[in-house]
């Protein structure tokens, strides 16, 4: 499956790291990220970090703007993540 896929379906527990790395790179804090991403409250964007809900692109992008990272680094962490919990999942 590739990267591009898990933007379409709903995740039950897939944790992606790289979310929080690009926070904590920043130096902001889950409010202050939350508030950067335009969600209604930390909560929402601690779900999104933990990857509870399904993963929005409009989300992404913002995210991706906000990291400062190349387009190639931020799909290859999102990849790295997404198949850690691929091999976790069958084991």
């Amino acid at each position: 499956m590739s990267v591009y896929a898990i933007l379409f379906f709903q995740m039950d527990e897939i944790f992606f790291t790289f979310i929080r790395e690009i926070r904590e790179e920043k130096g902001l804090n889950p409010y202050k990220m939350a508030k950067l991403m335009n969600f209604k409250t930390v909560e929402r964007y601690l779900e999104f970090e933990r990857s509870k809900k399904a993963l929005n692109v409009e989300k992404l992008l913002l995210l991706w703007r906000i990291s400062g990272w190349s387009a190639k680094r931020f799909m290859e962490r999102m990849e790295d993540d997404f198949r850690k919990e691929q091999v976790q999942e069958t084991k």
